[in-house]
């Protein structure tokens, strides 16, 4: 990431701020991210940002960067014979933790999706 900078704190910038986080998570939906690296970024506490981003988007920033993650695990386990233990190291998960997240999001376990699709 780039060097802290601190927004002047005003609706409009702050929103601005969460955009450039949101553009980010998923430009680099392959890579392990967490709220120390964006709330640095920002210049304030984790705590401020969680709270400015669950204002901007309506959800916790972990729960909506698991939203790329899981849909570009839909793509890549479509079409491909790509294993889910590959898919999920790919994108930064350790294989339980995928399955889990996987099957919260989607509604069916990882293996299931590819016997479906």
């Amino acid at each position: 990431m780039v060097a802290a900078r601190r927004p002047s704190g005003t609706a409009s910038q702050w929103e601005a701020e969460i955009q450039f986080v949101l553009a980010f998570i998923e430009k680099c939906v392959d890579r392990k991210m967490d709220l120390e690296e964006f709330s640095t970024y920002l210049g304030i506490s984790r705590f401020h940002f969680s709270r400015r981003y669950k204002a901007v988007t309506g959800m916790p920033p972990v729960k909506y960067s698991m939203h790329p993650k899981i849909k570009k695990a839909c793509f890549l386990l479509q079409p491909t014979s790509l294993k889910v233990k590959v898919v999920s190291r790919d994108l930064g998960f350790d294989n339980q933790y995928f399955s889990r997240c996987f099957k919260i999001w989607v509604g069916c376990s990882p293996q299931n999706y590819c016997k479906v699709r």
